[in-house]
């Protein structure tokens, strides 16, 4: 059995650091759902508030549900006092923006593909529980009503998987 890959500390998208890391998470959702994008490589883009993610994993989960769907390139950006990431492949926005920016974890390329691996083998609960660790103590947590308020520049834009955890219980979940 593979050791855990040994994670680097966390920060948030404003603090991003060019480092000897390849690769990132960054949790773009927290609350009733959890979303994690995991990137094999990134790029900083302007500062201090925005990366571009490539080969991306995005991991979310409801309790007796997880999805995992492959992205090619998805920018993380803040304007205007809110987050979001974005498919640029669809133009679709990632689940969930946020008023807080997302906190990100700079890992190897070694942590990288094993979260990948253990996704592929179906134990996507393993990468759950194991960046749940790593965030621990954040008091990071998003809400999907910010897609539905009056004013928010988020309103009837189209959302990857929005609708995936909206009919979450008719389905079977990959881990079990």
């Amino acid at each position: 059995m593979k050791a855990v890959p040994r994670d680097q500390r966390v920060t948030t998208v404003m603090d991003v650091e060019i480092g000897l890391e390849e690769s990132a998470v960054v949790w773009v959702e927290s609350g009733e759902v959890t979303g994690y994008l995991i990137a094999k490589g990134y790029t900083i883009g302007e500062p201090p508030s925005e990366i571009a993610l490539e080969q991306v994993l995005y991991l979310g989960a409801v309790p007796g549900w997880r999805q995992a769907t492959v992205l090619e390139k998805v920018l993380v950006s803040g304007a205007n006092g809110c987050w979001a990431a974005v498919d640029l492949s669809t133009v679709s926005l990632v689940p969930c923006p946020s008023r807080k920016p997302y906190p990100i974890l700079f890992i190897s390329k070694h942590g990288f593909h094993w979260m990948e691996e253990m996704i592929h083998k179906r134990s996507a609960v393993r990468v759950l529980n194991h960046l749940r660790e790593q965030f621990a103590g954040l008091s990071f947590r998003t809400d999907r009503r910010i897609l539905a308020e009056e004013d928010s520049s988020f309103r009837n834009i189209s959302c990857l998987e929005a609708a995936l955890f909206e009919r979450a219980g008719s389905r079977k979940s990959p881990d079990s």
